[in-house]
């Protein structure tokens, strides 16, 4: 694949690529706490931009795709797809273009924590998560 603008993304491989991959994260969840916050990460700044941080009652923070094998190299390819396709926008198109495309990855996220969350992201029943796009 090489993308030349926006309208060469394929939405649709990485809707699949990115559900897929949570999917995996939360079939089996890493760290259960008894309360916690999960904050999902996505954006095209520099590249494709994306992980899930927990955030611990004490404040600090665990940036899961440090702690699960191949989070990062599972989506190199489509950081690199991006990080091209953002040096031919930056040339050839409007400035939206970036901000359109973040608010796609988001949605698609959206829909896809909004599925898991039905299941509670794979944690017991009983744990109180709450959970945001950024």
């Amino acid at each position: 694949m090489n993308w030349k603008s926006t309208k060469d993304i394929d939405w649709t491989m990485l809707e699949t690529r990115l559900s897929a991959k949570l999917d995996r994260l939360f079939e089996a969840p890493p760290n259960p706490q008894p309360k916690f916050d999960l904050l999902f990460w996505i954006d095209t700044n520099g590249g494709l931009n994306f992980d899930v941080y927990q955030k611990l009652p004490d404040d600090k923070q665990i940036r899961f795709g440090d702690i699960v094998d191949g989070w990062n190299s599972e989506i190199a390819d489509l950081d690199d797809l991006f990080v091209n396709l953002l040096e031919e926008i930056d040339e050839d198109e409007d400035e939206e273009a970036e901000e359109k495309m973040d608010a796609r990855l988001k949605d698609i996220v959206k829909r896809k924590c909004e599925e898991l969350a039905k299941k509670n992201f794979g944690y017991p029943e009983e744990t109180p998560i709450s959970w945001r796009i950024k």
